[in-house]
């Protein structure tokens, strides 16, 4: 019998060093970005990571942010326009990814400042912050920034951590076989990420939203709200504080779904303190015309609002 727990003993003993070892292994950072592309959102993660790492044109402004940011910032037009304007040559990039997840976005803006002599950083907020960690996290983390994400209140701590390791072990397999450990998609060849669409919103779909919306708003609880914010919040000054230790003026883009009731007190409240915030109009925000569907501007809409980040921008 003592044999047998021995035996255990050294069975556990040795499992805990190979999942730390596993753990101590680093990801080659172009492998991360890449297996996100398995996730969708037309190949751009690996599109990031040229931009980032690759690319060596500088980026002096980077938006970051959700499907929101990708369809409403016109990074392209941006730069065109601050140059006709002031003969500055302002490069503008558009480094958007498709869900929710602020411990994502800090991880990306990790790499671009210690990579790009960033200038300016617009980040997006909504009218809530995501209660839940970007489903690319568990993937593009360090070892270090993935045990030190938030715990308390964080449903997607622990969730993380499996996923993380079932990659690592992807990765090491992968490694050691020599296999092809490039997870190829089709990459966009353009440097900008502006990814605009023509679509018109349908105005009965855009008041159901509207109306659900709003029966979601009656329904919350102050508290328990604050405290699932908390792990996204915390993110959200991580990046304040690592923009201003590298003397990077940080801006919040607010965009809003249609549907959206977030009181613009509250976000003032919230964000004021961090870094500037860019309302847009709330006439662009409540016409429908501008709307390719509840959750995205369309061409219409984008135009306005790459117009006011034109003049919200132009002291860096």
């Amino acid at each position: 019998m003592k044999k047998f727990l021995l035996s255990i003993l050294l069975f556990l003993v040795l499992l805990v060093a190979g999942v730390i070892v596993l753990f101590l292994i680093p990801v080659d950072r172009k492998y991360a970005y890449d297996f996100l592309s398995k996730g969708g959102c037309k190949g751009r993660p690996p599109w990031i990571y040229q931009r980032i790492f690759e690319d060596t044109t500088n980026i002096d402004i980077a938006f970051i942010g959700t499907s929101h940011t990708m369809c409403a910032v016109n990074d392209e037009w941006m730069q065109k326009l601050i140059f006709d304007s002031t003969g500055k040559s302002i490069s503008c990039r558009n480094l958007s990814f498709c869900g929710y997840g602020r411990d994502y976005d800090y991880v990306v803006i990790k790499d671009l400042i210690e990579h790009k002599k960033v200038k300016a950083l617009v980040l997006e907020i909504r009218e809530e912050e995501p209660q839940l960690g970007h489903l690319a996290f568990p993937y593009i983390s360090s070892t270090q920034d993935l045990f030190k994400a938030p715990k308390y209140f964080n449903r997607s701590y622990l969730p993380a951590i499996y996923k993380a390791f079932i990659f690592r072990l992807q990765y090491l397999r992968e490694l050691f076989t020599h296999e092809d450990i490039k997870h190829k998609t089709d990459i966009s060849t353009s440097p900008f990420g502006f990814n605009g669409t023509n679509a018109s919103a349908d105005e009965n779909e855009l008041r159901k939203n509207m109306v659900r919306a709003q029966k979601r708003e009656k329904n919350k609880i102050s508290v328990i709200e604050n405290a699932l914010n908390a792990p996204s919040l915390f993110y959200v000054k991580k990046i304040s504080k690592l923009a201003k230790s590298k003397q990077v003026k940080l801006f919040f883009l607010y965009l809003p779904a249609y549907s959206g009731q977030a009181d613009r007190k509250e976000i003032e409240a919230t964000y004021s303190s961090l870094g500037k915030i860019i309302s847009p109009e709330e006439k662009v925000l409540q016409d429908k015309i501008n709307w390719a569907d509840n959750q995205h501007l369309n061409l219409r809409g984008a135009e306005k609002i790459s117009q006011q980040l034109v003049s919200a921008v132009d002291s860096i």
